[in-house]
């Protein structure tokens, strides 16, 4: 383990999580399915990063897997916050 692979690896799944973010993103309309993305991508996301810590082998998979996880987490939570108030989410990535 050196640093120039843990940062490449972090900036690979941080391109990943933005990739899936931006694949899915539609600040249009929140779907009544809503609660169901967030209960399910943060559970997911916590039980990848317990798998992770607990079995270090299984990284090359369920890093990944984590990162498209929140990716989908996060397009719904900053969806919410679109719909209540416009135009905030380009704010905060700009």
């Amino acid at each position: 383990m050196t640093l120039n692979g843990t940062v490449n690896k972090c900036m690979i799944l941080l391109f990943v999580c933005i990739f899936i973010a931006n694949l899915t993103w539609s600040s249009d309309e929140i779907t009544p399915s809503a609660s169901v993305y967030i209960i399910f991508g943060a559970i997911d996301g916590l039980v990848l990063s317990f798998i992770t810590v607990f079995k270090k082998n299984w990284s090359p998979i369920t890093a990944p897997l984590k990162a498209v996880t929140q990716g989908g987490l996060l397009v719904v939570i900053s969806s919410i916050y679109e719909i209540k108030h416009p135009g905030i989410v380009m704010n905060a990535v700009f």
